[in-house]
């Protein structure tokens, strides 16, 4: 099952942000280096993807693709630092790195309710 989320006003007219718990979650200890990834499921088009990043860290993120962590030159790069949320379709992988020698990472996901 997949938990939805629909977008829906509140008393203002805005926008809220308050979703449910999530059954579909995953966690994970990144060592240094070495990168992990999961791919979105297919059962919806598009998917909220909420990182948790234990206090402190930082990890580098590459959507479809390998990310690297940062060195001492200035270097173009896709890859995101420390995101928060970001919006996926189905099928994409989601890569991530870090530098540190370990670090906890939580990830929650979010089917687009159409």
């Amino acid at each position: 099952m997949s938990t939805g989320f629909a977008i829906k006003r509140d008393s203002s007219g805005l926008n809220s942000f308050a979703p449910p718990f999530s059954d579909q979650g995953f966690k994970v200890i990144l060592a240094s280096g070495v990168a992990q990834s999961f791919t979105i499921p297919s059962n919806y088009k598009e998917w909220i993807v909420l990182f948790s990043i234990e206090t402190g860290g930082s990890i580098w993120v590459s959507l479809n693709g390998t990310p690297t962590v940062a060195t001492g030159t200035i270097s173009a790069t896709t890859d995101e630092r420390n995101p928060g949320a970001r919006l996926v379709k189905a099928g994409d992988v989601i890569s991530m790195i870090t530098s540190a020698t370990s670090l906890e990472v939580g990830i929650t996901i979010y089917a687009i309710l159409e």
